[in-house]
């Protein structure tokens, strides 16, 4: 703002025409680069969008597109775009980037009737009047009391300049500003359009003293239809209204710094009604398909887990563990409860088939409470769980059915595997668990050959989709959607 002040006193002490338009250029300018530093589009986009970044990473709950579409409908909400133009269209700096191309402020009347050289004109030693005339002499200035000469106004080679008025002279110097170049004699008609030939650099005319008030010259400009004094008065009004004009961008500075403090509170509203788990710790428990690592090798790596973590803003702690069960392997599910956090407030369990190979000789019976079958590894998890986490809700998803093990290609498998799920969700019943079928209903067709081709994982690196790991794609569709559902459902939200 400092600067701006500044010239504005340039503009107020100026003395001449160049000094008061290179003062209006400065001030434009430093008040252009302030515009753009605090209001415009991108800079607020990149403030706000930092300040969200900031706010949404601290709680881990967001995803860059979601940043950025919450950034978006704030700006449409409040109309920040639409006030930020109103402000400056109403002050005449819409187009700061075109104002301030120029070095000096630009109007069609180029004229000043208040700086000329009274009782003289502009005539050569030959006495040229034609208007299609072209001599080269030295500018010889003639006394004459119902004449005046006006001011130097710079123009350059091609340029059009026009006047208004009928019987007028127009004198081209070069950049010395004392050699004449051309003269021409307008003759008796209204407006005269001349080229300015080569080496030009300032023009001239001569009037007639009756035609002060009227005269009017342009450059490269129609001339108007009607009279239009020359620019001082714009000028004056310009510079009149800059302080006020930057007294009001001051205070939108501060109604915008306003607007960047409540956002944290607004962006946490909507944070709170589009992620209703903002916040909440949810333990994704499981084998293979839960765990991270599974898909790490693919295009896309995202699994259920993080779909419903985007979703509904939970902080997650991945547990899932590839080739285990309830069971099977000394990292089984049950081994795996002290590493559980005392603190979860949500425990999904999702698995496992892995016990399949273990059906034969350790399934044991539903009642069943240690560890030394499947049937009592099913008990012991939830019993353990629920010591170790009183205050936990527990969800359980059955696995999704694997395709050898289907009743599409073996049914004895398939039988075995009816009879685990039967176990889970009898010992699901047993503790008042809800469970999320996905044994029945993941819409997922691991014995078809179409499906698996663009749904599940290549295991063994063969150039075929084996059934057991579906892709991210799959779990986008098909398993996420309604874990997450499950989720929202068991929290009661």
């Amino acid at each position: 703002m400092t600067n701006i002040n500044e010239n504005l006193q340039k503009m107020l002490s100026a003395r001449y025409g160049r000094d008061m338009r290179q003062a209006i250029h400065d001030s434009i300018e430093s008040m252009s680069n302030k515009i753009d530093n605090t209001l415009s589009d991108d800079n607020m986009n990149t403030v706000i969008d930092e300040q969200v970044r900031e706010y949404l990473s601290k709680n881990q709950v967001v995803s860059d597109d979601q940043i950025e579409e919450a950034v978006n409908g704030y700006f449409e909400r409040n109309d920040i775009d639409g006030r930020i133009n109103e402000l400056l269209d109403e002050n005449g700096i819409t187009d700061l980037t075109e104002a301030i191309g120029y070095t000096e402020i630009k109007h069609v009347n180029l004229f000043n009737k208040n700086d000329i050289i009274e009782g003289n004109t502009l005539r050569t030693d030959i006495g040229i009047t034609r208007y299609d005339s072209l001599e080269i002499s030295n500018t010889v200035y003639l006394a004459s009391t119902s004449m005046f000469i006006t001011h130097k106004i710079a123009v350059k080679e091609g340029d059009t300049v026009r006047n208004n008025i009928g019987w007028a002279r127009c004198f081209f110097f070069n950049a010395d500003g004392e050699r004449l170049i051309s003269i021409y004699a307008t003759g008796n008609t209204d407006t005269k359009e001349i080229v300015a030939p080569p080496d030009a650099s300032y023009v001239r005319f001569s009037f007639m003293n009756t035609k002060l008030d009227i005269a009017m010259i342009t450059i490269n400009e129609e001339m108007p239809a009607i009279y239009e004094p020359f620019y001082e008065k714009q000028i004056e009004r310009i510079y009149n209204s800059l302080p006020e004009t930057i007294n009001r961008i001051t205070s939108y500075e501060k109604q915008i710094e306003i607007t960047y403090n409540s956002l944290s509170e607004t962006i946490a509203r909507v944070t709170s009604l589009e992620k209703p788990l903002n916040g909440v710790n949810w333990v994704a428990f499981g084998d293979s398909l839960t765990s991270s690592i599974t898909l790490s090798s693919q295009e896309e790596t995202k699994n259920y887990v993080d779909f419903v973590t985007e979703k509904l803003g939970l902080n997650v702690k991945n547990m899932g563990v590839g080739g285990t069960g309830y069971k099977k392997t000394d990292n089984n599910f049950c081994n795996r409860i002290s590493d559980i956090p005392t603190d979860t407030d949500i425990l999904t369990v999702f698995g496992s088939f892995n016990d399949y190979d273990l059906i034969s000789t350790t399934f044991g019976n539903f009642g069943d409470t240690t560890t030394d079958t499947i049937c009592g590894s099913m008990y012991y998890f939830f019993d353990e769980v629920y010591k170790r986490c009183p205050n936990v809700v527990i969800g359980c998803i059955l696995p999704t059915k694997w395709g050898y093990l289907s009743d599409w290609k073996n049914k004895e498998n398939a039988e075995k595997c009816d009879m685990y799920i039967d176990a889970l969700i009898k010992t699901c019943n047993k503790f008042g668990i809800p469970y999320l079928d996905l044994y029945n209903n993941s819409g997922l067709r691991p014995w078809d050959d179409n499906f698996k081709a663009q749904y599940y994982r290549d295991d063994n690196n063969d150039g075929v989709a084996e059934t057991v790991h579906p892709l991210s794609n799959a779990h986008k569709k098909f398993i996420a959607p309604k874990v997450e559902a499950f989720i929202k459902q068991i929290y009661g939200v």
